[in-house]
């Protein structure tokens, strides 16, 4: 008697197959890093409370614009409401991590067992910021204040470690670009009179990339903006690491400009 032949109709290995890519793009975006991870050089830190364990694995950090890219790895979340993120976690929620004085940041949080790895970037005021990220912990009997660094628990500190370049614009202006961001600086107090115009980077290879084009920026970018009585500082700050060594030279409104 000869063996049957067992026919799997087409639209079943279809509907299999298109299931699986679906669920391994599903697991990719849950799992994967908002940036460029790679890239990210800062030495770890750790901070010991209460028998958690909460580490900052690696961080970029620019500090003359204070800008920051970090990844921690902290006790998860037990609460079911809770925002876990840095805003939040551990049992009952009980941990920040807190920049002071931050004017943006975002944070993506990945669940890894019993802890979770958070992605976290932020802005600072570049006229007040102290390079540190502060660790709040609601039982240790601090008032949570994360407006004084007096209030927390530990703290990390981050150094300086992105290459960067700057680029002389007029008497009173000068372009600065880092792995993290573009920026205007101005003495005069008015930044906004460069940027307005057109930004376009040139790279070596003989690319060109136009970042601001009729006073539009490009959507790569997060946009602050400060003032004080030292200068005028308008950042761009990039949604990931960039790699400097690849730039050439950059055209302000026409003009090019070389590294100063």
């Amino acid at each position: 008697m000869g063996k049957k032949k067992l026919i799997i109709p087409a639209v079943i290995v279809s509907v299999i197959i298109i299931t699986s890519l679906i669920t391994i793009h599903l697991y990719n975006e849950k799992h994967s890093a908002p940036w460029s991870v790679e890239k990210l050089k800062g030495e770890q830190q750790d901070i010991n409370t209460d028998g958690y364990n909460i580490k900052l694995c690696s961080y970029l950090y620019d500090d003359y614009a204070k800008v920051g890219f970090c990844v921690f790895k902290v006790p998860h979340s037990t609460t079911e409401n809770g925002l876990n993120n840095t805003k939040g976690f551990g049992p009952d929620d009980r941990f920040e991590l807190y920049q002071i004085p931050s004017t943006y940041d975002n944070s993506k949080v990945v669940k890894d067992g019993k802890n979770m790895d958070i992605y976290y970037q932020f802005i600072a005021d570049t006229d007040k910021s102290d390079d540190k990220i502060y660790l709040y912990d609601d039982k240790s009997g601090k008032l949570h204040d994360v407006s004084s660094e007096k209030s927390a628990s530990g703290e990390f500190l981050l150094k300086n470690n992105v290459e960067s370049k700057r680029y002389k614009i007029g008497e009173y202006h000068e372009l600065y670009i880092s792995q993290v961001c573009v920026g205007v600086v101005s003495k005069t107090g008015n930044s906004t009179a460069v940027m307005t115009g057109e930004l376009e980077i040139c790279y070596k290879e003989g690319r060109t990339e136009k970042l601001i084009t009729d006073s539009e920026i490009n959507s790569k970018f997060i946009v602050t903006k400060e003032n004080n009585d030292k200068h005028s500082f308008e950042r761009c700050i990039f949604r990931d690491i960039v790699n400097i060594d690849v730039i050439e030279y950059v055209i302000v409104n026409g003009k090019k400009y070389e590294t100063t």
